[in-house]
């Protein structure tokens, strides 16, 4: 990977994957309130390819690439796909680790339909293992007043509007060398250009990992999309401070820029994580995310907390177990949002007793589904799922994960002035 990443070279690679078919995929509706928003959860694996392949052309292709759609009723004027969990698994025995990623891309909606591209890549430093690909994903559609089927005057919407497509250079965020104590704070703009306001939620759409030098064992594997924060404007007084990840600014609308200080509100989020071995080694990484604005948008983050670790071995007393696969069902109580989408921001992946080979790498939301009660309160409910191994049973592994809540809530449709006796509310 060269040293010099920049977001239009991470969209360029992926490009460049290799097109293969699907080999499995599933797809079911999580939610609908009818005519205001549909909630859609999926997943696609990928026939086993090698990481390096050249195509007819003889043009070499990096990883994998599927294409996918889906169809978007009329009433509903706004939709996007998101990444809501990913795994890959080398097809046959275990092996160094030299970078992986997953991610959505060339999102487009147009004719009533939703498409978008999907790829991925687990390899080492040969890139000629074959390796099976998953990616899972949640698609939101819904009437947000601005161009559905009817006045948004007369039927229930919900006040958002998503930033997925157009610049997608903007929303992607490259970070070379992370990994020692030279990192540095680094800073990105993205404007709304005045539409649909301040950006109230993050969704992410992918990520990639790789070490600069060669390939190596795995201890762990953490990410953090960002913990997304609405500032109001002030004045710097002075730089701020190195960390060991980049952080990023989203900026709402404003009247002009000005390089120094954001002349309004604006959302900003770190963007952290840990990519190692027994060892502390160079590495670059990036992230790929979608904005959500509107009054109708709320998000709520959990904390987790990604701290390095050191590699045990069995005889400093290391206790594990030989669990390759970690499954919770979590149930979110009290929520005041009319719905609910569970959305995998963070995790936090490693071998209990230091680091391995790996065979299989991964962690998604799997399924969920929310009700709300006859007080006015919703449930959220989810499984997430998880999956580190190498080929033996020398170690276990361990799992956490931030899964973060984005609240929707729709505008209601007015009541139409009919005489009193033929007065309705219209959705």
């Amino acid at each position: 990977m060269p040293p010099t990443i920049t977001p239009a070279l991470v969209n360029a690679d992926l490009g460049l994957a290799a097109d293969v078919p699907a080999d499995q995929t599933t797809r079911s509706v999580q939610f609908e309130d009818p005519g205001v928003i549909r909630l859609v959860h999926g997943g696609t694996c990928t026939a086993p390819q090698a990481a390096l392949s050249r195509d007819v052309l003889g043009v070499i292709r990096t990883g994998v690439k599927v294409s996918d759609h889906i169809d978007v009723p009329p009433q509903y004027d706004q939709a996007t796909v998101f990444l809501n969990g990913w795994y890959a698994a080398y097809e046959h025995g275990d092996h160094h680790v030299v970078g992986l990623a997953a991610a959505i891309f060339n999102i487009q909606q147009s004719g009533g339909v939703l498409s978008w591209d999907a790829g991925g890549v687990l390899s080492d430093h040969n890139g000629d293992d074959d390796f099976e690909w998953c990616y899972f994903y949640t698609v939101a559609m819904w009437r947000s007043g601005a161009g559905a089927h009817g006045s948004p005057i007369l039927f229930s919407h919900i006040n958002a509007t998503v930033f997925d497509r157009g610049d997608v250079d903007a929303l992607t965020f490259p970070f070379p060398d992370f990994g020692d104590a030279t990192d540095a704070y680094r800073e990105q703009r993205f404007s709304s250009a005045g539409q649909g306001g301040l950006p109230r939620a993050l969704l992410p759409r992918g990520f990639g990992a790789a070490f600069s030098d060669d390939d190596h064992h795995l201890l762990q594997f953490g990410l953090k999309f960002g913990d997304l924060t609405v500032i109001e404007p002030q004045a710097r007084t002075q730089p701020p401070p190195a960390r060991r990840f980049g952080a990023v600014r989203f900026y709402g609308p404003t009247a002009g820029v000005v390089a120094a200080d954001p002349p309004a509100p604006h959302s900003e989020w770190d963007f952290e994580t840990i990519l190692k071995d027994n060892s502390v080694r160079r590495y670059f990484a990036a992230e790929m995310v979608s904005m959500l604005t509107g009054s109708g948008v709320h998000f709520v983050q959990p904390s987790l907390a990604l701290v390095p670790l050191d590699g045990l071995d069995f005889g400093e007393g290391c206790i594990y177990s030989p669990a390759k696969t970690r499954s919770q069902t979590v149930t979110v109580p009290n929520l005041d949002f009319d719905y609910a989408v569970p959305v995998l921001t963070g995790w936090n992946l490693n071998y209990e007793c230091g680091d391995e080979h790996v065979q299989e790498v991964g962690t998604w939301i799997e399924s969920f589904h929310y009700v709300k009660g006859a007080n006015g309160k919703g449930t959220l409910t989810y499984t997430i799922k998880s999956r580190l191994g190498d080929d033996g049973n020398s170690t276990g592994f361990d799992a956490a994960q931030q899964v973060s809540i984005l609240g929707l809530d729709k505008t209601p449709g007015v009541t139409v002035n009919l005489p009193p006796s033929r007065a309705v509310l219209v959705r």
